[in-house]
């Protein structure tokens, strides 16, 4: 699988709650290795031109910078090589990263901790700020978001609809990606996602309809779709539980430092 920073988290919580060993490599020059499919030649590069073969050309045996083949060619066979191997071990989980991760030392102690828990289950806590910036926060320790809202809201219950909206949009694809990794029981129950607004809860759940959602039609319809779809639940939380608030506005340090170190 090509991992993204939210599914290479997935994969991290999923090793310490299965107690796993994590195994990590690197493959060196791995943009040279790709093989070819078809037969592609070029001309003899400057420097490297035959004695008494001017006139000739070069048949490529493997994939190299420049060819608009080189980007998958690479990790197609990298794909193949993994996966044969492991095809006798099903609950072995394999990944594929890219970027380098930074661990700065005086940020040492504002870390992201996987711990081995109890219990294996996917939350999400959405909020927003009227008129301010938008936060989908999915999930506290695989996925999260502080951006501003696509849609200009009309009043702060369909700020935080939006926001739920784009939580159940994320809790989806999250849920899509766990199953395809077949080793978590409890993702194909509802995902339970958090709202400080009751108005929030009953809009989703319910079939009242406002002047001021027409802007909201597709979005209510898809949030109303996954919940009655048993993917999805939005409950409401007091705003001092609500982990999410603090993206949404500026906060005192302690606010923050309790937050970072929880």
């Amino acid at each position: 699988m090509d991992l993204n920073k939210d599914s290479l988290r997935v994969i991290m919580a999923l090793v310490a709650h299965f107690d796993l060993h994590l195994h990590q490599m690197d493959v060196k020059t791995a943009f040279l290795n790709g093989d070819l499919e078809e037969d592609i030649y070029m001309v003899q590069p400057e420097g490297f031109v035959q004695e008494g073969g001017k006139s000739l050309v070069c048949k490529l045996c493997k994939s190299i910078y420049g060819l608009k083949q080189a980007s998958r060619q690479w990790y197609l066979k990298f794909n193949k090589s993994v996966y044969w191997k492991i095809s006798s071990n099903p609950g072995q989980l394999t990944g594929l990263q890219e970027k380098s991760v930074k661990i700065f030392a005086k940020d040492k102690d504002y870390k992201l901790t996987f711990k081995r828990s109890d219990t294996l289950e996917l939350q999400g806590y959405a909020d927003a700020d009227f008129a301010g910036c938008q936060d989908s926060l999915k999930s506290t320790s695989v996925s999260w978001r502080s951006v501003k809202q696509p849609l200009t809201a009309g009043s702060t219950m369909f700020a935080e609809f939006l926001a739920c909206y784009e939580a159940t949009s994320q809790a989806i694809w999250l849920r899509n990606f766990i199953i395809s990794l077949n080793v978590v029981e409890s993702i194909h129950r509802p995902i339970q996602i958090w709202n400080d607004n009751s108005a929030v809860v009953l809009f989703a759940k319910g079939n009242k309809r406002t002047k001021g959602s027409r802007l909201l039609d597709v979005k209510f319809i898809i949030v109303k779709e996954k919940i009655a779809q048993g993917y999805t639940d939005i409950s409401h939380i007091s705003t001092d539980r609500m982990i999410a608030d603090p993206l949404t506005k500026g906060i005192p340090n302690a606010v923050f430092h309790r937050h970072a170190l929880k």
